[in-house]
């Protein structure tokens, strides 16, 4: 019973916190916006422990800054008509942190957290390569202005002709080290050769790979 009063009375206090005060809930909006953004450059500088969740990371920023506009509503509705003006002005200055904000977390490389829209997978890599998707198995990416994302064909499926051997990213030890990179950091548990046996072709804003390994094909894009 103790601990349902002191949960209630924790509840109502944050409540009278976030509403009954001008900046309430903008410093609420701040708190969890910088520790969420502090908490990703960690994940990142740690190697990526997690992939981060962006989407779910936007969505609460935004659910924040709504709450600002809630705020300022329980200020008319009390007639409360200095702090109602406040909450506004905080909310325009709130909104331009949110945009700031959401383009760093966006430029910030991260692991992705699922496949790319099965839309984007079909006009990017499927036309493109001219392969079926249910050929396509999902190995990782990286989330960022200039998203990677790697795909592996599977049972060997045939694929278009449009490739050409090399890449224009250049030759040698220099490309290897390149995809190696992009390999580890998605997880992808794979020595890639000395003689990288690499293709490529213009995809959709970006190009597209196509790499060689260990018996395997795998399938990797990057955007412009």
């Amino acid at each position: 019973m103790n601990t349902r009063k002191m949960f209630a009375r924790g509840v109502s206090g944050t409540a009278r916190l976030v509403y009954d005060r001008c900046c309430g809930a903008f410093l609420l909006f701040a708190a969890v916006t910088v520790a969420m953004l502090a908490l990703q450059h960690a994940n990142g500088a740690m190697g990526d422990v997690i992939p981060w969740p962006k989407g779910i990371q936007a969505c609460v920023m935004f659910v924040l800054w709504a709450n600002i506009g809630v705020a300022m509503g329980v200020s008319l509705f009390r007639r409360k008509w200095a702090r109602a003006f406040g909450q506004f002005l905080l909310m325009v200055v709130a909104f331009v942190g949110l945009v700031f904000v959401g383009l760093i977390s966006l430029s910030v490389p991260t692991r992705m957290t699922s496949a790319p829209p099965a839309a984007w997978t079909q006009k990017c890599i499927c036309d493109v390569a001219q392969v079926e998707c249910s050929r396509l198995v999902f190995r990782g990416g990286i989330s960022t202005r200039e998203e990677v994302v790697v795909f592996e064909v599977a049972d060997g499926a045939a694929i278009g002709a449009g490739f050409r051997q090399g890449s224009p990213l250049g030759e040698g030890a220099s490309v290897r080290e390149h995809f190696q990179a992009l390999f580890e950091y998605c997880r992808i548990a794979i020595e890639l050769p000395t003689e990288l046996d690499i293709s490529s072709c213009n995809g959709v804003d970006g190009n597209l790979h196509k790499i060689v390994a260990s018996g395997k094909t795998y399938l990797v894009y990057e955007r412009f």
